[in-house]
């Protein structure tokens, strides 16, 4: 009987717990909670939800290779709009791409730690490249800085020779951009060797001291505008580009003590870039725009006094229509992929320094992979994300994966972030 009374009592609790019993602070006692009737869902709340937000929040570094205009910022594009880090608090990497960044709060602001490399013009990483970015709500900074450089000394009796030699990659940037209304203002500089490149001295030999210096580098700067009007957005930015080299030696006496190489050149180009999202809802969208560039390059003059020397220019039209369309799915996966062709139109001499050697009109779909002996006039990738609500995993693809069958390499991304 006293079991059973046992068991009665946990009952009786156990009863009591099941049941939504609330109290009822206006009559000082307890009464069971009427349940309300359960009310039918709606049918936009039968459908997974998208926010805007989930569009514009910060992707990997192969999410928008063709810079298409609108859509969401990359890790890398915190780097040119450094204001962008305000505010952001993730961690990515990506083996594929050796690099990774971590943006965490820092004295009242925001502060962003990159790890990434300088690369050559096929795509293979030449030096480590070290990036540090700050940014305010008013205000965003950021340095990227690669470094190869060796000094060497040789001490043979009297003679001392000593050189200084820099590596291609060796590189320092510099970024700023501040936020104006909807809009974001940007300027950057960097100072880039691509090629090898050295000083080299020699002191207590018989004749007199000697030094030879060879320069190679690029110094590109830019100064632009960004922002969106409605469903238009905009990138506006004017680029200069110093580009070449030149050699300096103490045992020159003509050529002004001064020869520049052949590949020397000023470049400065008008690029406006815009895209608008023609299609848009809670769970998808598509942007179709065009990457557009107006700019001449300027040839330097070797030697003035020989004609095939001179100098000369190119002037150039490139208009890049681009397409980009995203889709969540499945509640945790979110789909994207976009394609650009590009129009080339080429207006140069024949012969490139000569003067007198008429101009021709070429008209050419990507100049930059006929060049290489590949003619390719459209290209397109396509990728997945992974995401819950503290971490993603992000992978893209921009070639024939089908052509790895055949032992081609194909270029993918694959990328992953921890949110805070």
């Amino acid at each position: 009987m006293k079991r059973f009374l046992i068991f009665c009592l946990l009952a009786i609790c156990l009863c009591f717990a099941q049941n939504p019993w609330i109290l009822d602070t206006s009559s000082g006692g307890t009464s069971p909670a009427t349940p309300e009737p359960e009310a039918k869902p709606k049918e936009s709340e039968i459908k997974p939800k998208a926010p805007l937000s989930v569009f514009d929040s910060v992707r990997g570094h192969g999410y928008n290779p063709f810079s298409i205009a609108g859509a969401a910022s990359s890790v890398t594009d915190l780097v040119t709009t450094p204001s962008d880090i305000y505010g952001k608090k993730f961690f990515y990497v990506s083996p594929t791409d050796k690099l990774g960044y971590a943006s965490f709060e820092l004295f009242g602001g925001s502060a962003l730690l990159g790890l990434s490399n300088q690369f050559n013009e096929d795509g293979e990483p030449l030096l480590a490249s070290l990036i540090l970015g700050y940014a305010t709500s008013a205000f965003g900074v950021a340095l990227e800085y690669s470094v190869g450089k060796m000094w060497t000394t040789e001490i043979q009796g009297p003679v001392t020779q000593s050189s200084r030699i820099t590596y291609p990659g060796d590189n320092i940037g510099l970024y700023f951009s501040m936020p104006l209304g909807s809009a974001t203002t940007y300027a950057n500089v960097n100072w880039l060797t691509y090629e090898l490149s050295g000083i080299k001295e020699i002191e207590g030999a018989a004749s007199a001291d000697g030094w030879t210096k060879i320069d190679y580098s690029t110094i590109d700067a830019n100064a632009g505008l960004l922002g969106n009007l409605g469903a238009l957005n905009y990138d506006v930015y004017l680029n200069v580009e110093r580009h070449g080299g030149t050699m300096t030696s103490s045992y020159f006496s003509s050529m002004g003590e001064k020869v520049v190489t052949d590949s020397s050149y000023l470049a400065v180009s008008l690029n406006i870039n815009i895209g608008y999202a023609a299609l848009q809802n809670e769970t998808a969208r598509v942007i179709v725009g065009s990457n557009n560039m107006i700019g001449a390059a300027f040839l330097d003059e070797i030697d003035p006094g020989e004609p095939s020397f001179a100098g000369g220019s190119t002037k150039a039209l490139i208009i890049s229509p681009n397409i980009l369309g995203e889709v969540i799915f499945a509640n945790s996966c979110f789909a994207f992929a976009g394609a650009k062709h590009d129009i080339n139109f080429i207006f140069e001499p024949e012969t490139p320094r000569d003067e007198n050697s008429s101009e021709t009109i070429i008209l050419q779909a990507n100049l930059d992979k006929l060049q290489t002996g590949e003619i390719m006039g459209t290209e397109a990738f396509i990728g997945i994300r992974y995401q819950k609500p503290n971490w993603a995993l992000e992978a893209q693809v921009s070639a024939n994966p089908f052509k790895a069958l055949a032992g081609d390499n194909i270029f993918a991304n694959f990328g992953g972030f921890i949110y805070f």
